[in-house]
């Protein structure tokens, strides 16, 4: 099956003559990246490489992804920048290079629990004889990664750069159990709300991983509005590295607090809000890590509503408040307080 998947990538690059893929580079040259053709050319082009099919084509795929890799720069229209997947694409790149023989020297992604990862690195080192087939297979995968998240990670990025030779590196059989660990741990959404069918009720977060005087430690988040579900997916997470050779272990996290579509407090912020602003209200129920759950946790009948100004970027280098927001939010908590009633 193998095969024949490469005889037909090899057959549809027969319309592809020379003269029209060197058009095709100079248009891009150009206009830069406009559409998703360009980058799945190089990838295909690679991919025969990879396989010993085309090889008079190397100075142009290298040619083909260096200018992907700059369009990264200069992304597609529509701007969506995400970048939730830094370290998944980082082990990704690492497993793809498992056929060479690589020993993992380090590696660095992510910051605090609670955020995504927005980027990360790691330093490999393989025998000189391999580096060029290794340049080869990143660039394949860049350009494969970059053809997935076409849609949601317009600014992504790679880089691949030579460094001084390692003294030391991570034993193989230890590397290749974390890397197992990260390549099948659950990342992201796990379930939705059966209340509320659009409302994520459990996830985890692959938040980050840092190599740190020789010891690698790897920063998983959990969250659920129900606390046995939230206790679950941290099961899930704790075999996924156990089964890898990890110890593990969990601290305390946000309790769970589900949402009361009965709430008196929330009828009467509601009421204040329209009264004050002129407007509906947009009442909605998070994912998201609160202190009302700590609240819930200990008043479990305490009636609670969350409101705030309006934020942008949260828990990222890009966080940003509105600030005339933070008036009317003063002004909506002092109405709350006087309509609330005497019990």
């Amino acid at each position: 099956m193998k095969t024949i998947y490469i005889d037909i990538i090899e057959k549809a690059l027969t319309a592809y003559t020379e003269e029209r893929i060197r058009d095709y580079i100079e248009k891009v040259k150009c206009d830069g990246l406009t559409e998703h053709g360009f980058p799945r050319l190089g990838a295909n082009i690679g991919i025969l490489m990879a396989h010993g099919r085309r090889r008079e084509l190397k100075n142009t795929f290298v040619e083909i992804i260096d200018l992907c890799l700059d369009g990264f720069a200069h992304p597609f229209t529509n701007e969506k920048a995400g970048n939730n997947f830094a370290i998944r694409e980082v082990c990704h790149a690492l497993a793809e290079l498992e056929k060479t023989d690589l020993r993992l020297v380090d590696i660095q992604s992510g910051g605090l629990h609670n955020a995504i990862p927005r980027e990360g690195y790691a330093v490999c080192a393989v025998p000189f004889a391999e580096k060029e087939q290794m340049r080869i297979d990143l660039n394949v995968l860049a350009a494969q990664v970059a053809e997935e998240y076409s849609v949601t990670e317009k600014e992504m990025e790679f880089y691949l750069e030579s460094q001084p030779a390692a003294a030391k590196a991570i034993d193989r059989k230890t590397a290749q159990g974390m890397l197992l660990s990260l390549q099948a741990v659950h990342n992201g959404v796990f379930a939705m709300s059966q209340d509320l069918d659009w409302l994520v009720e459990t996830s985890s977060n692959l938040a980050s991983i840092h190599k740190l005087d020789g010891i690698v430690e790897v920063t998983t988040s959990q969250r659920s509005s129900v606390g046995s579900a939230c206790e679950y997916m941290a099961e899930v997470i704790r075999a996924a590295f156990r089964l890898g050779g990890a110890e593990v272990e969990t601290n305390e996290g946000y309790p769970g607090w589900k949402m009361n579509p009965n709430s008196v407090i929330v009828k009467i912020a509601e009421e204040s809000y329209k009264r004050l602003f002129g407007k509906e209200p947009k009442i909605l129920a998070i994912h998201a890590g609160l202190e009302c759950g700590l609240f819930s946790e200990k008043y479990p009948h305490l009636d609670m509503v969350s409101f705030g100004p309006t934020l942008r970027g949260v828990h990222s280098p890009d966080e940003r408040l509105l600030i005339p927001t933070v008036q009317m939010v003063w002004d909506h908590l002092l109405d709350i307080l006087v309509n609330i009633p005497n019990k």
